[in-house]
């Protein structure tokens, strides 16, 4: 018998030692349980076979590696009596004649008969600590130690009477033992519990099989039940959420932070709604720690603020992914980097002091393009400075840009005549040739829209032209300016238009009057090369009049003077009346001398 029980446990030891799976045991769990038993008593006769019972079992996990268990079963041990049992306790079982099944114990009133078989029965209840191995996993050996109370009643097997020492009253039935146990837990789900164990009984008493020889007599049994967990769920990772909540949403019951944002597992689930998987729940570009952290943003919605831009966008490009507007321009960030283009981050992206939105959804002007019709004035200018229209390069459709007029002619780019002389802005600079600023430019009392001649001062009477001129009468024109050392007009300088339009007005004054064109030179230069230039520059006034309209035939010829004749005195070059001078000084009379004169052949009919 104790060979046989020395095998069972060392089987059962050895099986403790192999399978893996899942995490099972966890703390603070209470199982109830049933189960059937083998056991077996290791008595002072020669046979005792395994005994049929039950039991019913607490177990309660205090710590995955620690549990309590409460045991109680009732079982019934056989033993089988032989004639060495008979032959070894004469003083028990009396004279041996005719063996087992005949003759009766001594000492008993009535007499008590021999039975081939004694009956033991056995009532237990054991509290136990256990330590439990590889808590973690599905198959969870343990071993387990603690203290019971064993009630036992030795009887005949087939009339059940109380055997000697029983029916003499001559121990007690009731003793302590000292369970020791190997067993394992095998887990078929979370709740639901396989186990088995192995159990040596130290009984502190030698009376189990009615006889007081060689000592206490233990107890031995194998059993194997089912548990329930009743109480308490598996954490394996303890972070608040239950492994079988963790599987159903596919997080690791082992990792509190599955998907490693630095945010729990249930805090995700419970408090914020995201994915405990994906670091990334709503698929922005920000993990979902950061959002929350950092950014103050939805993990749950890519576009917290619904500009059409994910937080992972706007935190890139910096702009605000709680404001829809960042630089607050009337045009949300999305609008601005998806369809117009324009910096999100500047109300006015093309600096003209127009914001965007007003730009785009007020004035229509490009708020790319800080000059939207090319006027040469910003957006900004035209809308708040001089009320033009930005989208029209000539507001008063006088023929001359707004740039131009505020910036060159200083005339107002809303007032199609600014100087109200019944010409236009345009007609007055383009082909009249007057002052757009002066409604009367030769001050000669006739207002230029009704001056047949508003370049040279005139009389009423001839609609402001002058009384015919006399023949071999000269006028000069010495704002008429030239590149240095060229005939070629210098238009940089606005003289040299107003001059020119003065020539061409003094030429059409009337029919039949025809002219030389007389060139001048200062002193400066070469004899020769100042012949050259004002013959050059005196045919170059030619051809641009004859360019202006005028025909060929008023102009008698052309003819250049040199230096010959001086229209103020002019000192040597280099001379020392010329070193003496102030050089502006100096420039000055050389400019009176460096001159165009029209010289009348032919006064008017």
């Amino acid at each position: 018998m104790r060979q046989t029980l020395h095998s069972l446990l060392l089987i059962l030891a050895l099986s403790c030692c192999g399978i893996h799976a899942w995490a099972q045991t966890g703390e603070n769990r209470v199982a109830v349980g049933v189960g059937a038993s083998l056991t077996t008593l290791f008595s002072d006769f020669s046979e005792t076979p395994f005994g049929l019972g039950g039991q019913l079992s607490l177990r309660w996990n205090i710590q995955p590696a620690f549990s309590l268990h409460g045991v109680a079963g009732v079982s019934g041990v056989t033993q089988s009596l032989t004639n060495q049992d008979l032959a070894n306790f004469p003083n028990y079982f009396g004279a041996t004649g005719g063996g087992i099944g005949t003759g009766f114990y001594p000492n008993t009133t009535p007499p008590l008969p021999r039975e081939g078989t004694n009956n033991l029965s056995l009532n237990h209840f054991a509290l136990l600590g256990s330590y439990n191995f590889q808590p973690g996993q599905r198959f969870v050996p343990f071993v387990a130690a603690g203290l019971g109370i064993v009630s036992f009643n030795p009887t005949t097997d087939a009339s059940g009477v109380k055997l000697p020492n029983n029916l003499n009253n001559g121990y007690n039935l009731t003793a302590l033992q000292l369970p020791l146990s190997v067993g394992a837990e095998y887990y078929l789900d979370d709740k639901l519990v396989l186990n088995g164990r192995a159990t040596l009984g130290l009984v502190f008493s030698d009376y189990l099989d009615d006889l007081a020889e060689g000592g206490n007599d233990p107890l031995a049994s194998l059993s194997i039940g089912i548990s329930y967990y009743v109480f308490g769920e598996l954490d394996c990772d303890k972070d608040g959420l239950i492994d079988r909540e963790e599987e159903r949403i596919g997080s690791d019951k082992c990792n509190p932070d599955t998907d490693g944002d630095n945010l729990p597992d249930p805090d995700e689930v419970r408090r914020h709604g995201t994915d405990p998987t994906n670091p990334d729940t709503d698929g922005d570009g920000l993990r979902s720690d950061t959002e929350l952290l950092a950014h103050r943003t939805n993990p749950n919605r890519a576009d917290t603020d619904g500009d059409r831009l994910s937080d992972g966008d706007e935190v890139s490009r910096k702009t605000d992914p709680l404001v829809v507007d960042t630089d607050g321009d009337d045009l949300n960030d999305g609008e601005e980097v998806l369809e117009t283009n324009t910096n999100p981050l500047n109300p006015d992206s093309d600096a003209d002091n127009l914001e965007d939105g007003k730009e785009l959804h007020t004035y229509k002007t490009d708020p790319l393009n800080p000059d939207t019709d090319g006027d040469r004035l910003n957006d900004g200018e035209e809308v708040t400075t001089y009320r033009t229209d930005p989208l029209l390069t000539d507001s008063d459709s006088d023929e001359i840009t707004d740039g131009e007029e505020v910036q060159q002619r200083k005339t107002d780019p809303r007032k199609k005549d600014t100087d109200g002389d019944q010409l236009s802005d345009g007609e007055e600079i383009l082909r009249a040739g007057t002052n757009p600023l002066n409604p009367d430019t030769d001050a000669d009392t006739v207002g230029d829209g009704d001056d047949e001649c508003p370049l040279v001062p005139g009389v009423r009477e001839r609609r402001g032209c002058p009384a015919p001129p006399k023949v071999g009468a000269v006028t000069s024109f010495p704002s008429i300016y030239f590149l240095v050392d060229s005939d070629q007009f210098d238009f940089g300088r606005t003289e040299t238009t107003e001059n020119l339009a003065k020539v061409l007005a003094y030429v059409n004054q009337c029919p039949g009057l025809t002219i030389i064109i007389e060139g001048h030179a200062s002193r400066e230069g070469s004899e020769q090369r100042n012949q050259e230039l004002s013959d050059k520059r005196a045919l170059r006034v030619k051809e641009w009049l004859v360019g202006q309209g005028v025909d060929s035939n008023k102009i008698d010829l052309t003819l250049g003077y040199g230096s010959r004749q001086n229209a103020v005195p002019e000192p040597i070059p280099n001379s020392p009346e010329a070193k003496a001078m102030e050089p502006t000084a100096l420039e000055s009379i050389r400019r009176q001398n460096r001159r165009i004169a029209i010289k009348v052949a032919r006064t008017c009919d």
